[in-house]
């Protein structure tokens, strides 16, 4: 059932929204890499429109790069009519990890 529910929400989120060009995530001076979730959404365990979730971020919340890692991880997922792009990053607030969807943060 999550999976189907994933799968629809993520339908609905690149549907109800205009075409943009979504930002590379940028490093921010004070603390290294970090961003800045603009829209609810949720850590997935996997890059896959099959995954469970493992969190939900809130708008505000700022994620990071997850310890040791130097550049993100991001990799796009595909099927038809549909694509998404997802970043491995870590949650400052609970530290969870795990994959975004890239078009919600900045």
């Amino acid at each position: 059932m999550k999976k189907i529910m994933l799968a629809l929400t993520i339908m609905l989120m690149l549907t109800a929204c205009a075409p943009k060009s979504t930002p590379e995530p940028t490093a921010t001076k004070t603390t290294g890499q970090e961003w800045t979730v603009t829209k609810s959404t949720y850590i997935y365990d996997s890059p896959s429109f099959d995954s469970d979730s493992k969190g939900e971020l809130a708008v505000g919340d700022i994620v990071t790069l997850p310890s040791g890692v130097t550049s993100p991880e991001c990799k796009t997922i595909s099927e038809p009519g549909l694509s998404a792009t997802m970043c491995y990053l870590r949650a400052k607030r609970s530290g969870i990890e795990g994959w975004v969807l890239k078009k919600w943060i900045e």
